[in-house]
């Protein structure tokens, strides 16, 4: 509806029928204000200013960028665009005020708030990574499964052993062409002569109770011992 407005204007070719405004800004926006501008401009920014409120999800410098363009607009004084600046802000920072005082002045009232607002939005960071952290974690637990001390080793003994516990058969292909271990997968040397399974042989080993290495000794610990005669 504005552009038709000032259509006529602006496409008229004589000079002599064209409008003022067509050469003065100041008359153009005169012109502009008349027609398409509210009726009362003063009027219209205090309902606005009364109803602003910053949301609680939101910067400070987004409600003070508004409240700023409304305060010049509006004859008010110090103390009641105080009490407004204060009337829209979030309980959050209401709750700061409250406990750390509220200053007397407009623009200390408002520096503190930005102080407020500035460690409000710091912690609500940090909660944000401890909470992406504690995400990961509960990630890696439910790939691990639970009840898991040693969650890679478990797994990576699931795709090489089959449910009888012994080597799957891709497995072992694949340990016999690249000359590895049978038993640690390693390189570098056979099964029998494997450090791990010579480990084990040791532990079980020392684990065995000691035997009798003759048949007399083996008579000598079944026969009980005679009492020694006195002469």
């Amino acid at each position: 509806m504005v552009l038709e407005w000032f259509k006529q204007g602006i496409l008229e070719d004589d000079l002599s029928l064209t409008l003022v405004w067509c050469h003065s800004w100041a008359e153009f926006a005169k012109e502009l204000k008349t027609h398409f501008g509210p009726a009362n401009p003063v009027g219209s920014a205090e309902i606005e200013l009364q109803h602003l409120v910053m949301a609680s999800n939101t910067k400070l410098s987004e409600y003070l960028v508004r409240f700023n363009t409304l305060a010049l607009r509006v004859g008010w004084g110090e103390q009641a665009l105080r009490f407004q600046f204060y009337n829209g802000l979030p309980e959050h920072l209401k709750d700061w005020l409250a406990m750390l005082g509220k200053p007397n002045s407009l623009h200390d009232l408002v520096l503190v708030t930005q102080q407020y607002n500035n460690l409000y939005w710091e912690r609500q960071e940090e909660h944000k990574l401890v909470h992406q952290w504690d995400n990961k974690l509960t990630t890696y637990a439910n790939l691990w499964g639970p009840n898991t001390s040693n969650p890679p080793s478990t797994q990576t003994n699931d795709r090489m052993l089959g449910p009888d516990g012994k080597l799957k058969p891709e497995e072992q292909k694949h340990r016999k062409e690249n000359n590895l271990c049978m038993m640690c997968r390693k390189l570098g040397h056979t099964t029998p002569a494997c450090p791990a399974a010579m480990r084990g042989r040791a532990v079980n080993l020392q684990e065995q109770p000691d035997m009798p290495n003759t048949v007399q000794e083996e008579q000598e610990a079944e026969e009980p011992s005679e009492p020694n005669q006195v002469n």
